[in-house]
């Protein structure tokens, strides 16, 4: 069972992969299709190093969350629409706040 700190980012993981599906099945987009999926992994990977308290799950999201911020936030502010790039991207600002924070307590 994940430690309650993996939360945050198996959300994430799911948020990503189904939307990045959702992308596909809705307007044929394989490049959402595979961004989505390889994001979700990331936090799926970082979920179970962060159950398995491995401190440097934390690091991978962060990492993760701010990629994706940088891809969906031009991106939103680009189409002016606030789904799916805003949304996206306020999320991973969340969580890699969550995780930086999370990240910052383990090392002080």
């Amino acid at each position: 069972m994940p430690t309650g700190s993996a939360h945050p980012c198996l959300a994430m993981a799911a948020l990503t992969s189904f939307g990045g599906i959702y992308g596909f099945m809705k307007k044929g987009s394989k490049a959402s299709a595979m961004a989505g999926l390889f994001f979700g992994g990331v936090y799926a990977a970082a979920g179970y190093m962060i159950g398995e308290n491995m401190e440097e799950g934390h690091d991978l999201a962060v990492v993760n969350s701010t990629v994706l911020a940088l891809f969906m936030g031009p991106r939103a502010w680009k189409t002016g629409k606030m789904m799916p790039g805003g949304v996206v991207a306020g999320c991973a600002l969340l969580a890699g706040s969550y995780n930086a924070y999370k990240s910052y307590s383990f090392r002080v």
